[in-house]
């Protein structure tokens, strides 16, 4: 799935949100060297670098073709990298979203006006799911995504490799209110019609694939 960057760009007034580009490296090399972003993210190399920061700065372009969509969170007011976040097409109607704040801007709420952003522009482009996957332990993030809508879902034992050693997460999510609506109405005729339920199992069974895998 193809997205463009959106234009105007995403900005609620206080956070504004744009395409990275190549005068960031400086600012993402620095973010990138805390240790907190270095501990609660996957992907961050430990001892960071400013080759890292432009190799990965170079490859968000492309990145639109493919339905990853990062961007950097700034200020409205001062234009400054506050952090960046990204929304990643899983499939059709999914999108994972990812990010992280520069330590100066954090407990400040512009991480959670940066996913309500993006999580506003997924919801525009189609994705019925928008999911996050965070470490254990996590509990800024967890603040952050629970401001933002997303609701927690429980564990995924061994589903990630952080540096080369396989971690446990947590996933999260927010869904299109009509789908919630549907599952609860599915549920109900289960409830009260059992032959119903049993004759329309084939889509019942999709709901929970979704809504209560990970309970």
């Amino acid at each position: 799935m193809k997205v463009s960057p959106p234009a105007p760009p995403l900005s609620d007034g206080t956070v504004t949100l744009r395409p990275l580009t190549p005068g960031d490296v400086p600012e993402v090399t620095l973010a990138c060297r805390d240790p907190e972003i270095v501990r609660w993210t996957t992907q961050i190399p430990e001892d960071y670098t400013e080759e890292h920061a432009r190799v990965w700065i170079e490859s968000t372009s492309a990145g639109w073709a493919k339905g990853n969509a990062e961007f950097a969170i700034t200020e409205t007011q001062t234009s400054a990298l506050a952090g960046a976040i990204g929304l990643f097409a899983r499939e059709s109607w999914v999108a994972e979203i990812g990010y992280w704040m520069a330590a100066p801007f954090r407990n400040r709420g512009l991480a959670t006006r940066a996913l309500a952003l993006v999580s506003d522009w997924g919801d525009s482009l189609g994705f019925v799911r928008l999911q996050l996957m965070m470490l254990p332990g996590n509990e800024a993030s967890a603040r952050i995504a629970t401001k933002a809508g997303f609701n927690e879902e429980g564990l995924l034992r061994a589903y990630v490799k952080q540096r080369g050693s396989i971690k446990d997460v947590v996933m999260w999510s927010r869904v299109k209110q009509q789908c919630r609506e549907e599952a609860v109405v599915w549920a109900s005729v289960r409830q009260c019609h059992p032959a119903e339920g049993k004759a329309s199992r084939g889509i019942t069974k999709t709901l929970p694939s979704v809504f209560a895998a990970f309970t």
